[in-house]
């Protein structure tokens, strides 16, 4: 295992030494519980940590783990001292300290451990619209007139119904305002969690608004002769991940990915992201992409070449945000991960307390794409995913550089475009878009029924 003979020599001598040895008994009060599991981890060959994680005064960190058999589980609990939360299959998220960590890294019944980062919303609010409810002597002030928006007409989404096969669209976010005039709830379910305190977070609350405008960006109600319009009449899932802050840890957002698939939601729409993503995350949402599940996310609002997780993902579409004409928001990231560009600047759309708001993102994008995804798809239910990938790839309206390129991806998203291409191009019937496609600017480039490598 590549343990020097020094260490070596010291082991034999700590399991075989005697009591009534005066060295051994100095050597074994001075090797501290967690150098001897660094010891014995060398040895054995537990797992170690994917980056480095720094505690500051004895605090704890969340990590994920990943256990091999009952024993890890059992272990995880014992060391830590904290129940274990579930996520899925074989991984858990703990709290630890460093001496906690250093135990589990010694402990040949866990297969791994990473740090539990934070992921967050990518949307923010501009200012309240002109639209916006404000309290007056007989209640609310409503404007009784239904605003198509520039983002919806720009992704021809007002040019086509809803089929016959409705697809649920799954958002992970904020909450719901379950009693705004303008969202269906009819028409919407979803699923509470628990907080990182304990506390439940209901999905039909939202305390910071960003869930409940995703939600009027995909689904608001149309030709209602109020406030705004979504790209369809679409179901929605609701799982909640993002606390009051905006945030959640990637085991949450895991959790939640988990309620989606078993809600029997067909498309994801995540408006959140972080820097890092854990193998576990990796891991999962490749198994719900072979599931056959589309996953569409925000690329991230830091206007620079850097990779925003989980949209750089190459099972998710990434997307950027547009300005009105198909300009380039200039806070959008861009890089070789991107696939797909929306609309995503000062966008009206729902907002808790029955009112309205204007939010800046790429928070604001993914949800226009995740839309017409879910609208194309229901018009053809026989096709595959991939193929419903392949198609809004194949017909976006190609923006910045020729074909596919690193600020817009292959372009704007078209509903009607993507519809028409489907009729003419029937999924039972082709073979293109069959593969499990690597996403980015390759999702065009193997049409053919040959799998790739996971």
């Amino acid at each position: 295992m590549g343990v020097s003979s020094t260490v070596y020599s010291l082991l034999i001598f700590i399991m075989y030494g005697e009591d009534n040895n005066p060295q051994y008994l100095t050597m074994k009060m001075k090797l501290s519980l967690v150098t001897w599991s660094l010891v014995v981890g060398a040895v054995l060959g537990a797992p170690r940590l994917r980056r480095r994680t720094r505690f500051y005064g004895g605090t704890k960190k969340r990590f994920i783990v990943q256990v091999k058999n009952n024993q890890g589980r059992q272990d995880v609990q014992r060391f830590a001292g904290t129940p274990p939360r579930d996520i899925y299959d074989d991984y858990i998220s703990t709290d630890l300290d460093e001496t906690e960590l250093d135990l589990l890294l010694a402990d040949n019944n866990i297969l791994s451990l990473e740090e539990d980062t934070q992921w967050e919303s990518l949307g923010f609010r501009d200012e309240p619209s002109e639209d916006e409810f404000l309290p007056g002597e007989n209640g609310y002030h409503r404007h009784l007139q239904e605003q198509v928006g520039y983002g919806v007409t720009e992704v021809q989404a007002e040019q086509l119904q809803v089929g016959d096969s409705p697809v649920t669209v799954c958002i992970i976010d904020s909450g719901f305002d379950a009693g705004h005039p303008d969202l269906d709830l009819d028409r919407t379910s979803g699923v509470d969690r628990n907080s990182t305190d304990g506390s439940i977070m209901y999905w039909s609350e939202d305390p910071t608004g960003h869930g409940t405008h995703v939600s009027g960006i995909i689904a608001a109600r149309i030709n209602n002769n109020l406030g705004v319009r979504g790209v369809g009449s679409l179901p929605l899932f609701i799982s909640r991940a993002l606390n009051d802050r905006g945030r959640a840890f990637q085991s949450d957002i895991m959790g939640a990915l988990q309620d989606c698939e078993n809600s029997g939601a067909k498309v994801i729409s995540l408006s959140l992201g972080g820097s890092y993503i854990t193998q576990g995350m990796r891991k999962y949402i490749a198994e719900l992409y072979d599931k056959g599940m589309l996953l569409v996310s925000a690329s991230g609002n830091d206007g620079k070449m850097q990779a925003t997780y989980p949209g750089a993902h190459r099972d998710v579409v990434s997307v950027s945000a547009l300005m009105p004409g198909g300009v380039r928001w200039n806070s959008s990231n861009y890089g070789p991960w991107l696939e797909m560009a929306a609309p995503g600047y000062r966008i009206n759309s729902t907002y808790p307390g029955g009112g309205y708001a204007l939010f800046t993102g790429t928070s604001m994008a993914a949800p226009f794409v995740s839309g017409v995804a879910a609208l194309v798809w229901s018009h053809f239910p026989k096709c595959q995913h991939s193929q419903i990938r392949y198609a809004l790839a194949k017909t976006a309206v190609d923006l910045g550089d020729v074909g596919c390129d690193a600020k817009f991806g292959y372009g704007i998203v078209q509903a009607r475009a993507a519809y028409e291409f489907l009729l003419a191009n029937p999924c039972d019937a082709a073979d293109w878009g069959r593969s499990r496609v690597t996403g980015m600017c390759t999702t065009l480039t193997l049409p053919t029924d040959s799998p790739t490598e996971v």
